[in-house]
């Protein structure tokens, strides 16, 4: 009899262990501490302690008190990853958002993923080049995966060092593992945004979470606009600045692409961030002979040289286009990134764990009171009401085929977990 006992033993634990658990609960309590515990207290009993933790919240809360709640109930040894989003917070119940801040928390416990959770903060004397490299190494060092390369890369960096982090990541890891994210946000643009990595915040940093598994992992990284008949080549820029296109002054001739509905703007400077999501420009982005198109949102057209801010870099000799959109097509962008996340690696719906939502704050803020319905509802049915839990962010990164990772404006990026 002990011996049957053994291996039965022997044969259950295996079995026990090859299952992915994910939940997600959210808040809207007056408190950071509040929030925490109420939006931990609804996980499943099955997924606590986590693996790993996801946290997204709003600037309202404390975000060093929102990770200092989290730790005191997970313990040490889970990972914490995390990020601010703008006004609201994404689960399957629609669009989170309270009067006194919002947040959610996934949790992951299985044995069938290993997940390498790092930060990096950058300052004067190190770039986001050299905290995306310093950054990965950890997260894989993390993992205890030293000298692999991970199946894919779940990143969340402040504003404004997103092309540079991206590369560093890529000298260590290459082209070819996907980076799938977005940028911190907050609710004004105003600086406030936080990233989190374990029991750190960062004011400005690169975090980043290195995934290894034999599991299916779908992603996708999506726009969904139309493109139009105007287009030009930016003959003069520097960083998210471009002064010219086609030898002209840039934000005249963006106007002039846009029908005149910015002639205002241009003579007060004032930011056009709302009117300018339906009507973006986008980047030709060529190389191994692959051809794809990123969005970029202009942000405001500077009164004093007419040149043309926008939120992500544009090099002199780049392709411009204008890009369409319309309420419609924004609304139908979380199904359709999640549906795209679904068809790259084959995950049928009774295979789906779980899921990570971007959403561009830009894209959000025209259709805020339409995207819950509309736009949320929608991806829920389509991931078979399994848990998700999404941000709205100031930037997306995704990854293309034979291109690499790319920081674009105004897309929507996913990531799903297979069962299998």
């Amino acid at each position: 009899m002990k011996r049957w006992s053994l291996v039965l033993l022997l044969i259950v634990i295996p079995l026990l262990g090859d299952e992915i658990f994910m939940g997600i609960g959210s808040s809207t309590k007056g408190t950071p501490q509040s929030a925490v515990k109420e939006a931990y207290s609804t996980l499943p009993k099955k997924v606590t302690p986590p693996d790993l933790c996801i946290v997204f919240s709003t600037v309202e809360y404390s975000i060093p008190q929102v990770v200092n709640s989290l730790r005191n109930l997970t313990g040490p040894r889970t990972k914490i990853f995390g990020a601010t989003s703008c006004v609201g917070v994404i689960t399957p119940e629609g669009f989170i958002i309270g009067k006194n801040g919002s947040l959610a928390i996934m949790a992951i416990k299985t044995d069938q993923i290993k997940f390498g959770v790092s930060g990096v903060a950058v300052t004067e004397k190190k770039s986001g080049f050299d905290a995306g490299k310093e950054a990965i190494t950890k997260a894989i060092k993390n993992a205890e995966k030293k000298g692999k390369t991970p199946k894919i890369i779940l990143i969340s960096t402040t504003p404004g060092i997103e092309e540079d982090a991206l590369k560093g990541i890529e000298s260590i890891v290459g082209t070819d593992v996907p980076i799938i994210g977005g940028s911190a946000a907050d609710n004004e643009i105003i600086g406030e945004w936080k990233v989190i990595a374990n029991n750190k915040v960062y004011n400005k940093g690169v975090v980043l979470t290195a995934i290894y598994t034999d599991l299916k992992i779908g992603y996708s990284f999506v726009s969904g606009y139309k493109t139009m008949d105007k287009q030009g080549v930016a003959t003069k820029t520097k960083g998210r600045t471009i002064y010219e296109i086609n030898n002209r002054l840039a934000g005249e001739v963006y106007n002039e692409w846009c029908e005149g509905n910015f002639s205002e703007q241009l003579k007060t400077g004032d930011m056009i961030l709302g009117p300018s999501a339906f009507t973006p420009l986008a980047r030709k982005v060529v190389e191994k002979g692959k051809v794809k198109f990123i969005s970029i949102h202009p942000a405001r057209i500077n009164p004093e040289d007419h040149s043309l801010d926008v939120f992500a870099e544009v090099n002199e000799g780049d392709s411009l286009f204008t890009l369409k959109g319309n309420p419609e097509i924004l609304l139908s962008r979380p199904r359709s990134v999640g549906m795209a996340a679904l068809q790259h690696s084959m995950i049928k719906p009774k295979e789906i764990a779980g899921g990570i939502l971007i959403y561009c704050a830009g894209t959000m803020l025209p259709i805020k009171d339409e995207l819950g319905e509309k736009g949320f509802s929608p991806l829920t049915q389509l991931l078979d009401n399994r848990p998700f839990i999404g941000a709205f962010t100031f930037g997306e990164q995704g990854f293309y085929k034979g291109i690499g990772s790319k920081h674009g404006n105004l897309m929507a990026s996913m990531i799903i977990f297979g069962k299998e």
